[in-house]
């Protein structure tokens, strides 16, 4: 029943007949590598498999929408080899520790880091198969298997967005710390006779115990202090993974609470870096220049915040707060509406959209798409039929927004704000090439044309999967 639970709470928990089987399997037969030995320890797991295999099928099945976010599986698999190193390495100098880390992946088999990480396992699954051959070292090959069975949901076949995080190794070190206590342990017990004969080996293992619980008291102090606060943790991020975007886009947050623009903005502009289509970097980013004042580059990074997040429902919230900050209220409803079909019980949304709708000019309102069409037909002049482009794809209305973006190349042919606005309304309707085509075309006439950049790239890294 705890596994039952706690599959519910963290899906590794599902890894328990595994852990079973080899605790059967090594300590409950004076067998060890016989065939009625295994059969019967798998026999023994049976109930316990088949209650975590169908909790883990209800579980992944109520996920539907959810995606790991990580490279292919077979780079990912090959990068974790090495990582499974840097684990076992930080159980004995855990002075990396970070809250958000910067490895990538290692796309390359033949890679020094790869043949490495391969030695280091089949290493340790060699000691693991010596020490099963004999009653007193069972235990350090338990907990050897403990280390990379709990590994396995987060370093095998699911390609996680990051390849590495410190969090994922608690589990695991129960196993590790078995083997290295018992290891020592072993050590020590078949040295009983000379440490009791001489006072100075029973002093050293003394002081050696009390030196262990004196550094990890003082590393448990260490790690409290960066915990402490927010903008002392992503500080620590900052500092030990410097090319991790999220971790100064957070770093940024905290400055930006702060008042420190200036800050945040050199920080937000890092994080775009290795971030360039992180929707919630571009909303606060969008959300930092309104507050500088940069209404221009506000709006922009709210734009591209929703062509990079659709899906997400405070793209479309924060976006609706600044708007009617402005007094565009229609703008402000269309946008809160999308925002609440997306996502229903948005508290804050649901609050703002009733507010809007209550403005007592609301009924004199056009909305910014009637406005577009309008001064589009009375003024057909390149600049309004991208306005026009650009409402349309505001409402999703991804056709019309290409078509007036053509009308106003017919008028101006070296328009790249218009090429971009196609390759956007492509990107959204997943037909990359075309989108390739256009971005293509845009950065032929501005080359240092950002946004063009940044949805060309997206379009060609989409096709690439």
């Amino acid at each position: 029943m705890p596994v039952c639970i706690g599959i519910f709470a963290k899906e590794s928990a599902a890894i328990f007949p595994l852990l079973l089987f080899v605790y059967i399997f090594l300590f409950e037969s004076n067998e060890t590598f016989t065939k009625a030995n295994i059969l019967r320890s798998i026999k023994k797991i049976i109930p316990a498999l088949i209650a975590c295999a169908l909790l883990i099928i209800y579980v992944f099945g109520k996920a539907v929408n959810w995606q790991p976010g990580g490279v292919d599986r077979f780079t990912y698999l090959i990068t974790e080899t090495f990582v499974m190193v840097h684990y076992f390495n930080t159980f004995f100098l855990p002075f990396t520790l970070s809250a958000d880390t910067d490895w990538k992946a290692i796309p390359n088999v033949f890679d020094d880091r790869v043949i490495v990480g391969l030695i280091f396992i089949l290493g340790m699954l060699f000691i693991a198969y010596k020490c099963a051959l004999r009653k007193e070292t069972k235990p350090i090959t338990f907990g050897i298997l403990w280390f990379f069975f709990a590994l396995a949901p987060t370093s095998t076949l699911l390609p996680f967005a990051e390849v590495l995080n410190d969090h994922r190794i608690y589990f695991p070190y129960i196993g590790l710390l078995l083997s290295v206590v018992w290891s020592i342990g072993l050590f020590i017990i078949n040295r009983e006779n000379k440490i009791m004969a001489n006072s100075a080996f029973g002093i050293g293992v003394i002081a050696f115990a009390f030196l262990i619980i004196c550094a990890h008291a003082y590393g448990t102090h260490t790690r409290n202090n960066v915990w402490s606060s927010e903008e002392s943790l992503w500080k620590d991020v900052t500092i030990k993974s410097p090319e991790n975007g999220r971790g100064l886009m957070n770093y940024g947050l905290v400055k930006m609470g702060q008042g420190k623009y200036d800050e945040a903005m050199s920080l937000y502009t890092r994080a775009l870096v290795y971030l360039p289509y992180y929707a919630f970097l571009h909303t606060n980013l969008a959300i930092l220049n309104g507050a500088m004042g940069n209404d221009a580059e506000a709006e922009r990074y709210f734009k591209s915040a929703i062509t990079y997040g659709p899906q997400y429902p405070d793209c479309y919230y924060f976006y609706t707060v600044w708007l009617s900050g402005k007094g565009r209220i229609p703008e402000a409803i269309q946008n809160c509406e999308t925002a609440l079909r997306l996502s229903p019980g948005h508290t804050n949304a649901n609050t703002l959209l009733a507010s809007l709708q209550n403005n007592p000019n609301l009924k004199n309102m056009k909305t910014p798409l009637q406005n577009a069409e309008d001064l589009a037909k009375t003024t057909p002049t390149p600049d309004n039929y991208l306005n026009l482009s650009l409402q349309y794809y505001l409402v999703k209305r991804y056709p019309e927004c290409i078509q007036a973006s053509r009308e106003a190349l017919k008028l101006k042919s070296d328009f790249p704000e218009a090429y971009n606005n196609i390759c956007s309304a492509y990107n959204s309707m997943g037909k990359y090439d075309s989108a390739i085509i256009a971005g293509t075309h845009a950065l032929k006439i501005r080359p240092d044309y950002q946004l063009a950049k940044n949805n060309l790239n997206y379009a060609k890294q989409m096709l690439r999967k």
